[in-house]
């Protein structure tokens, strides 16, 4: 859903030029990067990993034409953000994004803004966010804790074969499952909700972050295809 959001309906909106690669591998990302003279683009942990992990003297060359990175699908820690951003040019920005397919992305940092706080972004117009506790009562002190609760236009009538209002209070706020802050504007997750965890658990579903998976490229049965 983000990438169709992104690579189809931005273009249409904002009549940006888009280049869709059929298949990532990492030697033609930077090619095309450079061929197209890319200026803005949107990747997860994993293939930053990667790219980070090249020590290409060339790397930052390839890349000059990017101002903007987009990060997604997982999060990513500050000293990954920090080395991406030392191969990128001065003025460019790489910023975590926080949204769900359920509502779209509520939360970056545009173009321009730098932070190496951890800070998953602000949030976008449109959107509104509420930190509650467990029993539902609003969170107004900053850097405290609890489940982000969204309301947007642009959030889902509901679930295929489920209740149409799954999710969605009367009120039209969204439960996000996610457990996360406010300090300062800027939005921090930390967590998800023991009800997310319990149904994972429930329904034999694990959940797995990117960011591990490169160090899986030591293993005797690893085999690399990018």
């Amino acid at each position: 859903m983000f990438g169709i959001v992104w690579n189809l309906f931005a273009a249409v909106r904002y009549g940006h030029p888009v280049y869709i690669m059929s298949k990532f591998y990492y030697k033609h990302f930077i090619h095309y990067v450079d061929k197209y003279r890319a200026s803005e683009t949107y990747l997860t942990p994993a293939i930053i990993k990667v790219l980070i992990n090249l020590e290409d003297p060339a790397l930052r060359e390839s890349l000059v034409t990017l101002r903007y990175i987009g990060v997604g699908g997982g999060p990513i820690d500050s000293v990954a953000l920090g080395r991406l951003k030392a191969a990128l040019h001065p003025e460019a920005t790489a910023s975590q994004i926080w949204g769900m397919t359920e509502f779209g992305v509520a939360a970056l940092f545009r173009w321009g803004e730098h932070d190496e706080t951890g800070s998953l972004g602000r949030l976008l117009p449109g959107y509104q966010i509420r930190v509650v506790d467990h029993k539902g009562h609003d969170i107004t002190a900053e850097a405290r804790p609890g489940e982000l609760l969204v309301r947007s236009p642009s959030l889902m009538s509901g679930y295929i074969s489920t209740v149409p209002s799954a999710g969605v209070d009367q009120e039209g706020w969204f439960r996000t499952g996610t457990i996360g802050f406010v300090k300062k504007g800027k939005f921090y997750v930390v967590g998800k909700t023991m009800e997310v965890s319990e149904t994972l658990k429930n329904t034999h579903s694990e959940q797995f972050s990117p960011g591990p998976l490169p160090a899986l490229s030591s293993h005797s049965y690893y085999h690399d295809t990018w």
